[in-house]
């Protein structure tokens, strides 16, 4: 019987459709972003629950101070160190957001990258670019808001 063909009576002749490569969406995959994330937090942040409360009030500083303001206010609050929940959580959307949206003569960042140079790249980004940052990562901070608070708990407040 030829391949594609479905074998039971009632569908005799009938072509099944072919098979589509898996894709995910761009949701999905910020969803994936975010869930790893919250994975690299359990492992190597020196207070989880710090970061989970953090991930809960993330949007709403993104919403009310913009994207730059409140990547500066994680940065002052980490004291250079990503094992910081502050630090953690800087590192982890520069990275992305310098990675995905920084033009041509961006150093390639990675695990080495100090935060200071972090923080000095997205002070250094064009308007079209910190805007779509900005997008970007309001969308992963949502997917950080439902999955970190649960998976890390949050500081008594």
């Amino acid at each position: 019987m030829a391949e594609g063909v479905r074998k039971g009576p009632r569908d005799a002749g009938h072509e099944t459709p072919p098979k589509r490569p898996h894709v995910q969406t761009a949701e999905q995959e910020r969803a994936k972003i975010a869930w790893a994330w919250v994975e690299e937090a359990k492992k190597a942040c020196a207070a989880p629950k710090k970061y989970g409360t953090l991930s809960r009030k993330l949007p709403t500083y993104l919403r009310t101070s913009g994207f730059e303001q409140t990547m500066a206010f994680l940065y002052s609050k980490s004291e250079g160190l990503e094992t910081k929940a502050e630090g953690m959580m800087f590192a982890q959307f520069a990275r992305h957001c310098l990675r995905t949206f920084r033009r041509n003569g961006m150093p390639l960042l990675d695990g080495q990258t100090k935060v200071g140079q972090m923080m000095k790249e997205i002070v250094g980004l064009q308007m079209d670019e910190s805007r779509r940052a900005a997008q970007e990562a309001m969308r992963i901070a949502e997917w950080l808001k439902r999955f970190a608070p649960t998976e890390l708990g949050e500081e008594n407040e």
